[in-house]
């Protein structure tokens, strides 16, 4: 059952998953911290709860312990870059939500992942982005069509 272009496959995905891991160097927040950070941005971009992102939701969406989430963000509230707050109607619930500096700091890493992206796409070429973006378009419709039972036309893309 050995399969050349599965093997091959299975090595570029997993190379492709260490690149997206890519944290730029920051002497002030660990690679797990700004994982963390970087979730709350984006559950917070989700909903309009005024008082934060709910504890319970971030676990979830990063697949970390209620522990361990605990113990990032008690390190991430002492540097300034999060806020806990508890709900006045559910005393245990324990919402979370950044601050302006935590803001800020999001703002200058994701802008160095950009331009780091940006260089990306010039030493590749447009017209390889543009070919490796529309393979890959295909590459998902078809793995949504053959493990989910999706057709294409069912599939929901991400807005580009």
């Amino acid at each position: 059952m050995e399969n050349p272009e599965v093997d091959h496959l299975f090595v570029a995905f997993h190379q492709l998953k260490q690149l997206f891991h890519y944290v730029p160097p920051s002497s002030e927040v660990a690679k797990g911290e700004f994982v963390v950070l970087n979730n709350i941005r984006l559950l917070a971009e989700q909903v309009t709860i005024e008082q934060g992102i709910r504890l319970s939701s971030l676990c979830k969406k990063t697949h970390i312990s209620k522990s361990g989430i605990s113990q990032m963000l008690r390190s991430l509230e002492k540097k300034g870059f999060i806020m806990r707050s508890v709900d006045e109607k559910d005393r245990r619930a324990v919402f979370v939500h950044l601050t302006s500096k935590g803001i800020e700091y999001l703002e200058e890493r994701n802008q160095i992942l950009f331009e780091k992206m940006e260089q990306v796409i010039e030493k590749m070429g447009k017209e390889d982005i543009d070919l490796f973006l529309e393979l890959t378009d295909h590459f998902s419709d078809a793995v949504r069509e053959v493990f989910y039972g999706a057709s294409p036309e069912h599939i929901e893309r991400v807005e580009k």
